[in-house]
């Protein structure tokens, strides 16, 4: 895969017990797919990346915990290893419709979706720094491509005023929000009444 960016978070050894520094590395990729990061200092840390129509894929957490949860991770890459290959998946796509409060479509809303990269450290940021938008046609339609899976992603809504989103609980304006999961490869359709 060619023209993508990849980004390494490298944590680092302080010299304090427990305490761990966070390095931030990214370096485009050559057209043959290869990059390349140099005089790394020792530390253990996660990629990602992406570029158009894939991004980085998540690896499931090993568990012998038949109770537990599935989990995933970013890829984990030790700063003095020699090579490293970065896993691809395709990306997902979203295509959402937004009606009024009488069900006819809303037409110029600004839609942002935030797809979100937990890190080990449980550092949070938007994925590559990247904010995927789009804007609803005529039949209150907006698709925005190139998310990378297996994230809860926030989808802010802009209607200049004109509808808010609905509240999730009755009475909660905290909970006036929308997300979605991301699937890789796959189309999420969601539809949203405004109020």
């Amino acid at each position: 895969v060619s023209g993508v960016e990849v980004e390494l978070n490298l944590y680092v050894d302080t010299g304090h017990p427990g305490s761990e520094m966070l390095r931030t590395y990214r370096v485009e990729v050559a057209e043959d797919g290869t990059f390349e990061l140099r005089d790394l200092p020792p530390g253990r840390g996660e990629m990602i990346g992406i570029c158009s129509g894939w991004a980085s894929r998540q690896v499931l957490v090993a568990t012998d915990d038949p109770n537990a949860t599935e989990k995933r991770q970013h890829q984990h890459v030790e700063a003095d290893a020699e090579t490293f290959e970065l896993l691809m998946e395709p990306t997902g796509t979203v295509e959402l419709t937004l009606v009024g409060p009488t069900g006819s479509p809303v037409e110029g809303a600004f839609i942002q979706c935030s797809p979100n990269v937990h890190w080990a450290i449980g550092y949070a940021n938007i994925f590559m720094g990247r904010n995927p938008v789009g804007r609803t046609n005529a039949e209150g339609v907006a698709v925005i491509e190139d998310l990378p899976g297996g994230a809860a992603t926030p989808v802010s809504v802009n209607t200049n005023g004109r509808f808010r989103l609905p509240c999730r609980t009755p009475g909660d304006e905290s909970t006036r929000s929308i997300s979605f999961k991301v699937v890789s490869g796959e189309t999420t359709v969601m539809r949203v009444q405004m109020v």
